[in-house]
């Protein structure tokens, strides 16, 4: 029997959990931090909707995982990213089931150097193993997302793609916010 899972961020806006669970779903992959974001200039930002989806999630029987965006373009900049993501899922970890992802997946944001880019997912993998073993989470770090398939053999590291959540079950009377 296969898995059903979905990655959900701040663009799913406020999710109604009990009808995810209800509709199938066994796990979310919830975002919870980016280095660069989209938009503007911020940098180390965690999702708007972590802590509510993270807790949604878990509160309704899913098993959660959590991913960093990764959009640095330096090693010493992987390790910051990786160490601010860390701290930013230490407090949830006993809804923190499953694994603690790298989600690489635009170019527009990594450098083209293929050797440079897997220092710099390998820099932030064991930055994040090592940070999330102390903090007492027994969970593996992964490289998720649409280079990241292309990166698997090259790191030796599991990888997974989830797609993004499309059409997840609302809450009611409340419009998403945009980031």
């Amino acid at each position: 029997m296969a898995l059903r899972g979905i990655d959900v961020s701040t663009y799913q806006g406020n999710i109604n959990w009990s009808a995810v669970k209800a509709s199938g779903i066994d796990f979310a992959i919830v975002k919870a931090t980016q280095g660069r974001a989209v938009n503007s200039n911020s940098y180390l930002f965690t999702d708007r909707q972590f802590a509510a989806n993270v807790t949604g999630a878990h509160d309704v029987g899913l098993k959660v995982g959590v991913y960093h965006y990764l959009t640095a373009k330096t090693v010493k900049k992987a390790q910051t990213e990786a160490a601010h993501f860390c701290e930013t899922i230490a407090p949830y970890k006993p809804r923190i089931e499953l694994w603690a992802a790298v989600d690489v997946e635009e170019d527009k944001y990594l450098p083209r150097n293929k050797k440079l880019l897997s220092d710099i997912v390998n820099g932030t993998t064991q930055v994040t193993e090592g940070i999330s073993a102390g903090m007492g989470i027994d969970i593996k770090s992964l490289i998720m997302g649409a280079l990241g398939g292309r990166m698997a053999a090259d790191n030796n590291a599991p990888v997974v793609v989830v797609q993004p959540a499309k059409d997840v079950p609302a809450e009611q009377d409340e419009e998403p916010e945009n980031e």
